[in-house]
């Protein structure tokens, strides 16, 4: 194992660099791309038979034979829903995706069952490109940014995807495509603000095509997010000896009070394409008690891009790319003890694509990911208090990774590919392999059957505590654990009509989590560690439609049911974030088994149009199943009924004033106004013993956005 500490800071030079040169993710849009501005006069069938190298695969093939279950949320659904943030965006729309709250740390994301106590369970790319906090926290930046009109669509990989993304998409992968000068030509104003759930925020971009391949693009936005007061966003408590509710508001700015803000610049010309990006936010948390003082995260990061794709011949390419990452974090908890750090990372790629003929298709290629961690922080002068591990160390990813395509016949593709991932604290490799078959019996129907293998390892602050203990006393555990999921899934897409979409899948998990674990009283000093927790069996299904009507009215419905089958806690585990305790573990603790989607547009007139959301969670055996193994902990008659999911209804109403202006208002989780546990949403407990949840607060927004 390699521990060598790295140069404090040589960060300024690469900062310089990469602010003279030009910057882009490689890959991450491509001139076919059916969401690209040139194809907008298409139908959805022809749309459909347009060949992409995009979210999904590493070939190119066209969107509907792409072997993974993609979610696609465009310009047009941003807009329409009215999302405040990323997070609510997916909740909104994408099949089988919850949130839970935490206690010590943000919101947490999950989808079929997989969520955990930090967000390392999936990946989120911004062009392609990982934005995830290796160091600690997982996908924590962009989430809550209401500032979103530099997006021009999201790829959601429902399922697992490390074999073309890399370690930790166990459960999903977000990836933010951006305008670009091509997408996007003129200049736009956008100002939104919202009462209840305050907030304020401006954003300006400004895109221009001087040719076919040669375009820029500029955006900045910055918000002031106060959030809702404790009357309208709650934690509540059932435990006898607390009060009520925490007064603690949802939603709340950063705990520092930084202004949210979104920098980003893209240049293309030819082959290369380049994108320099940075972004700040953070958010209160809430507390363990309603007798403490709120606590919460912020966050800075810059990220920079460059790739060049130089064909070499007809049917073979050659992209180099180069990247840099900086993440910066500052925490507090219980205001007592707070804590710094930076990361630096170096990413550089080297990728081949080669065609011999229509039938065959490979690419494949390499990369190196370097990183200095523990760098130290400039928002706080306070000490450390064990998270930043000493002097700063470094860490090393290094993979191989490939995609084969074998067209059999015109109605059947074979996908065969992989990845092998080394870090400098693992001993073995990280090994994520995938096949896919995919038959089209019929022009307006697809079959996929899909096996894939996603692996991660423990964050890198957790291995470098666990390096350190274990050698200054060998009994002590290394921490250096691999987590892995297999996944089955067959899934059924229709193309009814250009009027009507048809999907459904069904899937099986093998999963072997890791995740935070430990010891019960009276082992009071055992706060756990991060560790694998022992295997666990899932199945579940998503039924998906989509109906349009004379391009006046399009609704969007979806149904998705997970459920726990088997789980077989480790002897060392007695509580984790997934489940109830031994005996008590036969279903998901803090997912509901059923989530119901439904979202709908109609264009009253030209200038006028309609939209509302509609989200239902509901069945959860496993929070019974929690209070029941909690009550064995705790005094038993001091728990209110357990809280049975939530249901969330918003509405929107826009105006096109003129041609150059466009007014809008939203209604958020507006059965609030009627009782505000209808807005409740589960929160991670683990082992303390009290039944908690959060509700979300009603709130208004107006939006208004002018084009010069």
């Amino acid at each position: 194992m390699n521990t060598k500490t790295f140069p404090r800071d040589i960060t300024v030079l690469v900062i310089l660099l990469l602010l003279v040169m030009p910057v882009r993710a490689e890959g991450s849009k491509d001139t076919t791309d059916p969401n690209q501005a040139i194809f907008f006069d298409m139908s959805i069938d022809e749309l459909m038979h347009v060949e992409i190298a995009g979210s999904g695969t590493l070939t190119k093939t066209t969107r509907k034979k792409v072997p993974a279950a993609v979610t696609t949320l465009t310009r047009q659904d941003i807009q329409r829903t009215g999302a405040r943030s990323l997070d609510e965006l997916l909740l909104i729309l994408v099949p089988n995706v919850q949130k839970q709250f935490h206690r010590n740390e943000y919101e947490h994301m999950g989808v079929r069952g997989i969520m955990s106590d930090r967000d390392d369970k999936y990946l989120l790319l911004v062009n392609g490109r990982l934005m995830n906090d290796r160091f600690f926290y997982g996908a924590m930046a962009e989430r809550d940014l209401p500032m979103l009109g530099d997006i021009h669509h999201v790829d959601i990989i429902r399922g697992p995807g490390s074999a073309l993304y890399g370690p930790g998409a166990i459960g999903m992968v977000i990836n933010i495509i951006t305008e670009s000068g091509q997408t996007f030509q003129g200049v736009e104003a956008t100002a939104r603000l919202g009462s209840l759930e305050e907030f304020y925020s401006g954003e300006i971009k400004i895109g221009h095509r001087f040719t076919d391949d040669r375009d820029v693009f500029l955006y900045a936005g910055m918000s002031e997010y106060p959030g809702a007061d404790g009357d309208l966003a709650s934690r509540v408590y059932s435990i006898g000896n607390r009060t009520a509710t925490d007064e603690t508001g949802y939603g709340n700015q950063s705990v520092d009070s930084r202004t949210r803000a979104k920098l980003y610049a893209e240049y293309n010309q030819g082959g290369l394409e380049a994108w320099i990006r940075y972004t700040q936010g953070g958010h209160y948390r809430y507390n363990p008690t309603p007798l403490t003082p709120s606590d919460g995260d912020a966050y800075l990061k810059l990220t920079g891009y460059v790739g060049f794709r130089q064909p070499l011949s007809d049917t073979f390419a050659v992209t180099p790319s180069f990247s840099y990452d900086m993440h910066q974090d500052f925490d507090s908890y219980l205001k007592v003890r707070s804590n710094s750090w930076r990361r630096d990372e170096y990413d550089t790629k080297l990728m081949f694509d080669w065609t011999p003929n229509d039938k065959h298709q490979v690419t494949f290629g390499g990369e190196w990911s370097h990183a200095v961690n523990n760098l130290s922080g400039r928002w706080s002068p306070l000490p450390d208090w064990g998270l930043a591990l000493g002097d700063p160390f470094y860490t090393d990813l290094q993979s191989i990774l490939g995609e084969y395509q074998w067209r059999l016949a015109d109605a059947v593709t074979l996908f065969v590919g992989g990845r092998l991932d080394w870090h400098n604290y693992l001993s073995d490799e990280l090994f994520s392999p995938r096949a896919a078959l995919v038959w089209s019996p019929t022009e307006k129907d697809i079959v996929k059957l899909m096996y894939t293998r996603s692996s991660r390892a423990n964050n890198d602050s957790t291995m470098r505590q666990g390096y350190l203990n274990h050698r200054a006393d060998p009994t002590q555990e290394d921490l250096a654990d691999i987590e892995t999921i297999d996944a089955y899934e067959l899934r059924y897409e229709r193309q009814h009509s250009n009027a009507l979409w048809l999907a459904g899948s069904l899937f099986y998990h093998f999963h072997e989590p890791m995740a935070w674990g430990g010891r019960l009283p009276p082992a009071l000093l055992d706060n756990g560690s991060q560790k694998p927790l022992g295997p666990m069996q899932s199945i579940g299904a998503e039924l998906e439609t989509v109906y349009r009507v004379d391009d006046r009215m399009r609704v969007i419905f979806s149904h998705s049911y997970t459920k726990l089958l088997k789980y077989k806690q480790e002897d060392t585990v007695e509580w984790q974030p997934f489940t109830g305790g031994p005996g008590y573990n036969d279903d998901y603790a803090h997912w509901d088994d059923n989530v119901t989607k439904l979202h709908a547009e109609y264009d009253l007139t030209p200038s006028v149009s309609m939209d509302g959301s509609l989200g239902v969670l509901w069945g959860s055996p496993g929070k019974s199943d929690f209070v029941k193994w909690r009550r064995t902990l705790a005094p038993p008659n001091t728990d209110k009924d357990i809280y049975d999911g939530g249901v969330f209804l918003s509405l929107g109403v826009q105006y096109q004033a003129s041609e150059n202006l466009l007014v809008r208002f939203d209604a958020y989780n507006i059965l609030g106004f009627i009782d505000k546990d209808i807005n409740a949403v589960k929160s991670l407990s683990d082992r303390w013993a009290t039944e908690e949840y959060n509700t979300v607060a009603p709130a208004f927004g107006v939006s208004l956005s002018y084009t010069f």
